[in-house]
């Protein structure tokens, strides 16, 4: 077990029971691939059926993004777990979310910094947390590239995109989010963690921010893929 594996242990325990179903966990290896804290029929149900070829809805091109990775789409289980991790605060399932996103992105890259879609100062007061952050922090462990969450930055606090339609969605984060200082992500190859992605409006705002601050090249990994309209992401 490497040292950030066991600093994921402590950040996020995990007991015998899946987070999600609450079945019994098995512990033997040999039964698929090992998440923490989540039962075989869990990961089944969230990892099929989609592949980056086929976009599961991600529009064919997003502005200064050079890729979209994906766990699955925002539905089913996957969809139960991100809601209960994003709005009703179970910070557990970070871990196990996050280990089903390192799996995808497993071949790609590779990458010199993992870099959380950032909230607002505000927001994040509120919610407690930023889920973005829990889930690079948990792929970070995973996939050893550090985590840096203190250089991109949202500077305007904008209305919920769930909220909103395409168009709105775009005008909507315009000028959010700016970093720290120049030059913060130079000649940096940058993996953009975020949890839902439905029109690609923030990550693609994100993403420019990070090319124009001397980025070489920005992919964009979540836990699922919504359609537009698809409401409560």
């Amino acid at each position: 077990m490497s040292f950030l594996e066991a600093l994921a242990n402590l950040i996020f325990p995990v007991g015998d029971e899946c987070v999600l179903c609450g079945m019994p966990l098995r512990r033997d290896r040999g039964s698929g691939p090992l998440i923490e804290g989540m039962c075989g029929e869990c990961i089944g149900s969230m990892r099929g059926g989609w592949t980056p070829s086929c976009a599961g809805g991600v529009p064919h091109t997003i502005p200064h993004v050079s890729r979209v990775i994906a766990v699955g789409p925002f539905e089913g289980r996957l969809r139960e777990a991100i809601l209960r991790f994003k709005f009703g605060g179970e910070r557990v399932l970070a871990r196990p979310l996050g280990a089903l996103m390192a799996l995808a992105v497993r071949f790609e890259g590779p990458y010199d910094v993992i870099a959380p879609v950032p909230l607002h100062p505000r927001r994040q007061l509120e919610r407690g947390f930023n889920q973005s952050h829990l889930l690079a922090a948990a792929v970070g462990a995973r996939i050893c590239v550090p985590v840096d969450g203190g250089k991109l930055r949202r500077v305007q606090e904008t209305a919920a995109q769930s909220e909103l339609g395409k168009c709105e969605r775009t005008k909507n984060v315009e000028g959010a989010f700016a970093t720290i200082h120049k030059g913060a992500f130079a000649r940096k190859r940058v993996l953009l963690v975020d949890d839902v992605l439905t029109t690609g409006s923030t990550v693609s705002e994100c993403s420019r921010v990070l090319i124009a601050d001397g980025a070489w090249s920005v992919d964009v990994l979540v836990a699922a893929v919504a359609h537009p309209g698809g409401g409560d992401a």
